[in-house]
């Protein structure tokens, strides 16, 4: 089990990995290495659970770095890579492919499939032959599910044999929240089908419903992020975005406003929204053309969205495909 609001950076030098999936001629090198540590908190009670947001502030690091040959709509090729095949398209060990040069620098991509030098991914509805250029820098890195991070049959998260008993993990899929809850022996939904396999996304935010009397530490190791971080965002439509950087982001630094179609206006009934949990309370904000904003109208630029946090993003606009891409820089210099 990997084990958030103090922050460490170890710089570490180019160490060169060979993989037994690579051929000889292909290698990896680290990035800056660090640790987050912070907290669940705890319920106020029995009766009064606890919600907060949790998110993946580093990420695991390369097990693999080269270039793109060629792209079609969901796939890219590396002419001078040698995997085996589906070696990254498993359910218990699930990877990504990260790009890190070209219009989709920052983007992660969970892997499906594999050939021997191909990598089939869920482009989320983007046409990444139309992005994607030959010599593009891009990287292979492992993700964390449920099971890896949190642990399989021994959490510290209170069980249950039902959702009502336990703490619970809500992932927001499409427009809903799904809960994800642990029985004593294992991850489960509410269907009671096994779930160690979830995969958290470096993307995306987790939503904690926390029903015991005591915090939970969590201390997460990894790779520090060298570039921007580019997510998708959808219009008509409700994404919880993580902050994916080891430091808080301000939320004039996400650039949400940038993104095409953003509603911008003078309250809170004809704007796009995004809500942030504030000791357990969702708070929102909107963009009046100027400024972010809260309800009061208090200029809300340099609202903290803190270290292994995240953001509720609510559009009424539309946008999708190479529209709804936003850029959010590396807050920090390395």
């Amino acid at each position: 089990m990997r084990n958030f609001t103090k922050t460490y950076l170890a710089l570490a030098s180019s160490l060169i990995i060979a993989m037994p999936w690579t051929s000889a001629a292909t290698s990896a090198a680290t990035t800056p290495l660090g640790y987050v540590s912070n907290s669940i908190p705890a319920a106020t009670s029995t009766s009064a659970p606890r919600l907060s947001a949790f998110s993946l502030p580093v990420r695991a690091e390369s097990v693999f770095s080269s270039a793109v040959s060629r792209s079609s709509e969901n796939s890219n090729t590396d002419t001078a890579a040698y995997f085996f095949t589906n070696d990254f398209a498993t359910s218990e060990y699930p990877y990504a492919l990260a790009f890190r040069t070209g219009a989709l620098e920052g983007k992660i991509f969970q892997i499906t499939a594999n050939s021997t030098d191909s990598l089939t991914v869920d482009s989320q509805g983007i046409d990444l032959s139309s992005l994607i250029q030959s010599g593009d820098l891009y990287e292979i890195i492992s993700l964390d599910t449920l099971g890896s991070l949190f642990g399989t049959s021994d959490v510290s998260f209170k069980t249950g044999t039902t959702a009502s008993q336990a703490d619970i993990l809500y992932f927001r899929e499409g427009n809903k929240w799904v809960a994800y809850f642990h029985n004593g022996s294992e991850w489960q939904n509410s269907e009671a089908e096994s779930q160690n396999n979830k995969v958290l996304s470096p993307d995306q935010a987790i939503l904690i419903m926390r029903r015991d009397g005591a915090d939970i530490d969590v201390t997460i190791v990894g790779a520090v992020p060298t570039t921007a971080h580019q997510v998708l965002v959808p219009g008509n439509s409700s994404t919880f975005l993580a902050n994916s950087f080891p430091t808080e982001l301000l939320l004039g630094e996400t650039g949400l406003q940038t993104l095409p179609n953003w509603r911008t206006g003078s309250d809170l009934t004809t704007t796009d929204l995004v809500y942030l949990l504030q000791d357990g309370t969702w708070k929102p904000f909107f963009h009046n053309g100027s400024n972010w904003q809260s309800p009061n109208r208090a200029n809300s630029d340099t609202q903290s969205i803190s270290i292994g946090s995240g953001l509720l993003v609510l559009r009424e606009s539309t946008a999708t495909g190479t529209n709804a891409l936003l850029d959010i820089l590396q807050p920090y210099a390395l």
